[in-house]
């Protein structure tokens, strides 16, 4: 992926959700994409000053399926995916 390219390949959750669901060939049900944090604290260079402070640092590395009930906001029905 070139520089140009990156910057426009941005995904909604529900494009995510989407793109996921065909993936797994799954045709029913409804579902979010999530993101799972890993977070570490610890000592780290502080952005506003030439010292280190104690800070937290956020990774997101998953995406995670989860079935949840259709009438959840955001949520993906799998079965209206099955025509596109």
């Amino acid at each position: 992926m070139n520089k140009e390219r990156n910057v426009e390949a941005q995904y909604s959750m529900t494009e995510l959700t989407k793109l996921i669901l065909k993936n797994e060939e799954i045709t029913d049900g409804h579902y979010l994409a999530v993101i799972i944090p890993d977070i570490t604290g610890g000592q780290i260079k502080s952005n506003t000053e030439d010292k280190s402070t104690q800070g937290l640092i956020i990774e997101f590395n998953t995406i995670k399926l989860i079935k949840v009930e259709a009438d959840t906001d955001n949520a993906v029905d799998a079965s209206q995916l099955v025509d596109e």
